[in-house]
């Protein structure tokens, strides 16, 4: 299991934050409709279930301008209108395909591969990020095999926070690899945002803070989840049923494995996006999911418990 590499922190300059502000209400300036593009029909899935809606109305914008607020609305209300002008611009076949990366279920290698048009060093940057942070390799401590995690698509790091989403099935209350893969799916989603913002043109940085959205609600829907999950019940009660030397070997396990996998995600995303305003409320209102989640299977499990495995640290996050 590679760990995180907390020196690798992303420099985020966003135009963005004042989306954060704007109404909860995204139908006000521009009529929704199903589309007729892939990337419509995906947003709108997006929307349908929720993924820009909560976020919006939890976070406050640090900045006074509208223009990428307004754009914003119209990039998720009217998405096919907005692609046409994007086609017919200058470099809008580069940018195009980078758009159609990050909602059309890319892998990380192939957002990577449509970003470096745009800016090979930062697309580098992204998958050297996402490949320390997001991938993980079987070790006699996390007997994970690759074929387990090729079936959620994990290795691949597919862009799914579009895929299946119609039904609130697609977040499983389980500890499942498979779940775990998508929560991968929305980490790396979100992490391909805030690069979109950081280093692209106005509508890559629109398309990008959208994905953004997207990708932090559904990594908040899914935790909440979890934190109520039968799973980590019967985790913590494998604990209580352990003497002390016992329990310190159970959270050794394989659950014990996932939820320190999960953890470490979470830290890594929450690392390459909280140093600007957007990003932090974004990463903000994950964490506030994430430390309720930790908070209550902490204030559950014996005192004394071992909580470093593999040298990361089952905690709540500090902003």
């Amino acid at each position: 299991m590679k760990l995180l590499k907390f020196g690798l922190l992303v420099s985020m300059t966003l135009v963005l934050s004042s989306f954060l502000g704007c109404k909860s209400n995204l139908d006000n300036e521009y009529p929704s409709n199903e589309g007729k593009s892939q990337i419509a029909k995906n947003i709108q899935l997006m929307k349908k279930n929720g993924l820009f809606d909560s976020i919006l109305n939890e976070s406050r914008s640090a900045s006074e301008s509208d223009e990428e607020q307004e754009m914003m609305l119209r990039f998720i209300n009217d998405t096919d209108s907005v692609l046409e002008e994007i086609a017919s611009s200058e470099n809008g076949a580069q940018e195009m395909k980078v758009i159609e990366a990050v909602f059309n279920g890319a892998s990380t290698e192939e957002f990577a591969e449509a970003f470096s048009a745009i800016n090979p060093e930062k697309s580098a940057e992204y998958l050297d990020y996402v490949n320390e942070n997001l991938v993980f390799e079987e070790t006699p401590e996390v007997p994970v095999s690759r074929s387990a995690m090729s079936e959620s698509n994990a290795v691949r790091l597919q862009y799914n926070i579009q895929r299946k989403i119609a039904s609130r099935g697609a977040y499983a209350d389980n500890f499942d690899w498979n779940t775990i893969g998508w929560y991968t799916g929305f980490c790396a989603a979100t992490v391909a945002g805030f690069y979109m913002v950081s280093y692209g043109g106005f509508w890559v940085k629109i398309a990008g803070g959208v994905a953004a959205l997207a990708g932090a609600a559904s990594m908040a829907a899914q935790i909440g989840i979890w934190a109520n999950c039968s799973e980590l019940g019967s985790l913590i009660s494998s604990l209580f049923s352990q003497e002390s030397e016992g329990a310190n070997a159970a959270i050794r396990n394989e659950n014990g494995n996932k939820l320190v996998m999960i953890a470490a995600e979470t830290a890594a995303t929450v690392i390459a996006c909280y140093i600007s305003p957007f990003g932090y409320s974004l990463v903000n209102y994950v964490v506030s999911e994430y430390n309720a989640f930790i908070e209550r299977f902490l204030s559950h499990i014996p005192k004394g418990l071992n909580l470093f495995i593999n040298g990361y640290k089952i905690a709540p996050i500090t902003l």
